[in-house]
């Protein structure tokens, strides 16, 4: 990933991978944190705004729960991370 990119991780979880690419993209791109899971998505945000803040104040990160999951299509993204569970 490069400054300048968007990217979109799916199942973000914690957030912390989200984080991870807001970081390598830079001042300039975004990176958008999904997952269906409400509880997860404010447990991210409150993370986030604990240690990152900044990421959350300068748009450069999003999070995005269930019911506003297609949120991000209006995005063209150049990465897609997919997580996974069992």
């Amino acid at each position: 990933m490069k400054e300048g990119e968007r990217a979109l991780d799916v199942g973000s979880g914690s957030g912390y991978l989200t984080v991870c690419m807001a970081l390598m993209v830079g001042e300039t791109g975004l990176a958008v944190g999904i997952d269906h899971i409400t509880e997860l998505v404010e447990f991210s945000r409150s993370n986030i705004q604990r240690d990152k803040p900044a990421l959350l104040e300068s748009n450069r990160l999003k999070l995005v729960g269930k019911y506003r999951s297609y949120f991000w299509i209006k995005y063209s993204m150049d990465w897609l991370l997919r997580g996974h569970t069992n």
